[in-house]
């Protein structure tokens, strides 16, 4: 790994994948290893105060022999606001909507929430924030530390305010790395269950295997009970499954923003949790941790839309549960 220009080595960048807790750091002559015991669908960050951050897809099927980095532009762009919230209020609302309100949102705390640029778009009704270091996230809850590269986080309200029933999207994009402070605590391992049960990747996970009933999930059309593999099929290809929907099966449409859905699924857990699942594309890809490509083909409402980074796990926990 060099510098774009100058091709010297860069060393002490930092190298992981993403979401995960495989992560290590380059020597003096810009080499690094990262051993994994599966082939998992998720990008390779490196992060390094001086660089922009460099993001390879598929890393896995790809030559990182030759990586360039770029440094960063030191250029800041002039904001000019007439009025604003205060702080303190941006703040909260931005604890509340990258949290959330669970119980593991609220005890997240962020270690440098002073690096956090934050501001209210009165013209566009928007939140909105961005960090030109990694957020120090501890989740106390789940007993994770975490270092989260803020992409992008943008929030919208249906009316000029703060207030959580009037958001109508949310956009928060970023990549993170974690660390176990608690791998041997029962009483953490019995939560993080409980959050991976109710998690996107383990319904997919579910749906793959075809163990949705095992784990206690029902999927639903128009009210009625259904069998999904009448709706989707499920196929190899190699190190991912592809999950189709099926030509002519029926399956419930509706309208999510402008954009026609492809079909939608309804489930429910331990028959009480419910959700749509919504696919805007009939193709989809997912690997055995229960991660879905492309993500933003896929969106959830109900319990799963709920989700936020205070119940995020490390993605290959699927791999193990």
């Amino acid at each position: 790994m060099c510098d774009i220009i100058t091709r010297k080595p860069v060393a002490d960048a930092v190298v992981f994948l993403d979401g995960t807790l495989f992560r290590t750091v380059t020597d003096a002559e810009g080499r690094f290893s990262i051993q994994t015991d599966k082939v998992l669908n998720v990008p390779l960050v490196i992060r390094h105060l001086s660089y922009e951050l460099y993001i390879v897809e598929n890393p896995f099927e790809k030559d990182l022999s030759a990586i360039l980095l770029s440094e960063k532009n030191s250029v800041i762009e002039e904001v000019v606001i007439s009025f604003q919230y205060s702080r303190e209020r941006l703040m909260a609302a931005f604890y509340e909507q990258f949290f959330g309100l669970s119980l593991s949102g609220k005890s997240c705390k962020i270690q440098n929430e002073e690096e956090i640029e934050i501001f209210y778009d009165f013209e566009q009704n928007k939140l909105k924030a961005s960090c030109g270091q990694p957020l120090e996230i501890v989740n106390e809850y789940l007993g994770y530390a975490i270092q989260y590269d803020l992409v992008a986080f943008e929030v919208e309200y249906a009316k000029r305010t703060l207030q959580n029933e009037w958001v109508k999207k949310s956009s928060i994009l970023g990549v993170s790395s974690f660390t176990d402070l608690a791998p041997e605590r029962s009483k953490i391992r019995k939560r993080r269950e409980r959050i991976y049960l109710q998690s996107p990747e383990c319904f997919f996970k579910g749906l793959i295997t075809k163990r949705l009933k095992a784990i206690d999930y029902e999927v639903f059309q128009k009210g009625m009970l259904v069998n999904v593999y009448d709706y989707l099929e499920v196929s190899d290809t190699l190190a991912l499954k592809t999950v189709r929907i099926k030509p002519n099966s029926g399956i419930q449409t509706s309208i999510v923003g402008l954009t026609k859905a492809k079909g939608i699924l309804t489930v429910r857990y331990k028959k009480r949790f419910q959700s749509d699942v919504i696919f805007l594309s009939d193709l989809l890809w997912v690997d055995e941790c229960g991660i879905v490509t492309p993500p933003l083909d896929i969106y959830y409402s109900g319990e799963l839309g709920k989700q936020r980074m205070g119940g995020l796990l490390p993605r290959e926990y699927g791999l193990h549960h």
